[in-house]
């Protein structure tokens, strides 16, 4: 190859003129392919810029496409009903099935939230989980997980959420009350003084930020009611 061509060649690669610019991946926040915004205290949901006023079957179809898997799970709890005078107490052990459409390519889980002889086939709970496992386990994991994480990015107001910082705000401890935090307050709690959950304490949904770590307090998967 001649002086010339090399030069020419070595110009090319650089992306002179009219060439496209590289695209410099951003390796630190998920993959916008899914995106979830919530607006609190308005409590409005949207997915990859599409409303979700409910989360009816149909519509998680029309939006995502067919879930990945529905999982079917039944467990068992104590209910009582405390009498009267004129009626006795009962106690039964009931089962409770609830319905999760899992979108596993997307680390998205939606779960029905039943109770006693409710078989409701309709979601009240969206889970987005992030790329660090929870490693707290003092509370009892989600029943279904999506089999990949760190696909969905989440903002809150607006806000990006960042699963791979520490959410909680610099001097915040067990005993802090609420604090300003995306666009919004969020409330804290505690296991044994390490914040493991960000909630929030006023809108119209309930929001939960389950966190990974006592010593990095990321975003192990986010809850929204």
């Amino acid at each position: 190859m001649t002086r010339s061509v090399l030069l020419a060649v070595m110009v090319a690669a650089c992306g002179h003129g009219d060439a496209a610019p590289t695209r410099v991946e951003n390796h630190r926040m998920p993959s916008t392919r899914c995106a979830l915004a919530i607006a609190n205290p308005g409590g409005t949901l949207a997915m990859n810029g599409r409303s979700l006023p409910d989360l009816e079957p149909s519509r998680l179809r029309a939006v995502l496409g067919e879930p990945d898997r529905v999982e079917r799970i039944a467990h068992r709890e104590r209910y009582e009903e405390f009498g009267d005078g004129n009626h006795p107490s009962t106690s039964d052990n009931v089962e409770i099935q609830d319905v999760h459409y899992v979108y596993d390519g997307l680390g998205v889980v939606f779960s029905t939230g039943n109770g006693a002889w409710d078989r409701s086939e309709t979601p009240t709970v969206v889970r987005v989980f992030f790329a660090h496992p929870r490693v707290f386990d003092h509370t009892a994991a989600p029943a279904v997980t999506p089999r990949t994480r760190g696909q969905c990015a989440v903002t809150i107001n607006g806000v990006a959420l960042d699963p791979d910082v520490d959410l909680r705000p610099a001097g915040v401890t067990y005993q802090t009350d609420p604090a300003p935090l995306f666009g919004t307050t969020f409330g804290f709690t505690s296991f044994a003084t390490a914040i493991d959950r960000l909630y929030t304490d006023t809108g119209g949904r309930h929001i939960e930020i389950f966190l990974d770590a006592p010593a990095t307090g990321r975003a192990a998967y986010l809850e929204v009611r």
